[in-house]
């Protein structure tokens, strides 16, 4: 077909004018407000081919597996048991109500006991010295009072002459709490309260077999002391031809300036069976730089060691049983 000059120029502008149309439609740059979406490739199955979407439509299958329910923890029965118990049954330091400054006016009371206790400068100083450490523990001492009836200040006591009152030690025989107790030869305790409740145990029941003596905050200084002894030693004192509990250092040392650093009885055998009395020889004859439970107990203003008492180290008060 023939075709002029004219209209073959007007057919090869029309191409022209089409593919630079079809060319800036391919590199034309994107809107602004265009949002670019992450990419990710998936593979399909039914082809060979790999193909590209946008994460975002991809779909994410909700969760069916339910969140396991939470539950509070179960309330401490022991906790609750001393919570009843009526502040009437119990000794000062452990009635007195906490309150926003109850502390602070519990320990300007302690000073105050300390310094009218007519102790020994050196023990009063003592005393003082140790009052931050019990004072830390005492919700425990007064948590295992409300629950076995022994007064808390007595459990302080003791707590130090084993293990300084540090909360991480046995107040049975010092060991860390969790170990093998070295005497009972099992675990008294992985925490401080438990031990205070098998500690209690263990003076009460050694107080009422060897010298017949109910432990609680009516208890004399005397029967106190006899119970300490008990606690410490066990039936030795009453093999040793009944000695005298105020006799020992972990009784009464510093309690009067003749008592302070007072030795360890010199006396005693110790083959390690049931029949040892006196003093180890780890200890005997040697002095003893601590002071006494009854000391700390009449530092502190324990109703049990307040009033005025005198003995005789030469006079049975409560014969061994």
């Amino acid at each position: 077909m023939n075709m002029s000059p004219a209209r073959r120029q007007l057919l090869a502008g029309a191409a022209l004018a089409a593919v630079m149309l079809a060319t800036a439609g391919c590199t034309a740059s994107p809107h602004a407000d265009v949002v670019r979406l992450d990419w990710a490739t998936t593979t399909t199955t039914t082809t060979a081919s790999t193909s590209t979407v946008p994460a975002a439509v991809i779909a994410t299958a909700p969760s069916t597996t339910a969140p396991p329910p939470t539950t509070a923890p179960a309330p401490d029965q022991r906790l609750l048991a001393a919570a009843r118990v009526p502040q009437s049954r119990l000794s000062w330091v452990c009635r007195t109500d906490p309150g926003p400054d109850g502390a602070t006016r519990r320990h300007a009371v302690f000073v105050r006991n300390i310094g009218g206790s007519g102790l020994p400068d050196t023990s009063r100083q003592q005393v003082l010295a140790q009052l931050p450490r019990i004072e830390d523990n005492l919700d425990v001492y007064c948590t295992a009072e409300q629950l076995t009836g022994v007064p808390a200040l007595v459990l302080a006591a003791i707590h130090y002459r084993e293990a300084n009152n540090d909360p991480t030690r046995s107040i049975m025989s010092g060991e860390p709490l969790g170990a093998v107790n070295p005497d009972t030869h099992v675990v008294e305790g992985t925490t401080l309260l438990d031990n205070a409740l098998s500690a209690a145990d263990h003076l009460t029941s050694g107080a009422a077999q060897i010298y017949g003596v109910t432990v609680d905050r009516h208890m004399t200084s005397i029967e106190l002391a006899y119970t300490a002894a008990a606690y410490n030693r066990g039936g030795r004192y009453c093999r040793a031809d009944q000695l005298h509990p105020m006799r020992s250092p972990y009784v009464a040392a510093g309690l009067v300036d003749a008592n302070v650093g007072m030795p360890w009885p010199d006396l005693g055998s110790d083959d390690g069976g049931p029949e040892s009395w006196g003093e180890p020889p780890s200890v005997r004859g040697r002095p003893d730089p601590r002071i006494g439970v009854l000391t700390i107990l009449r530092g502190l203003g324990s109703e049990i060691t307040a009033p005025a008492f005198s003995w005789n180290t030469d006079e049975v008060v409560i014969a061994c049983r």
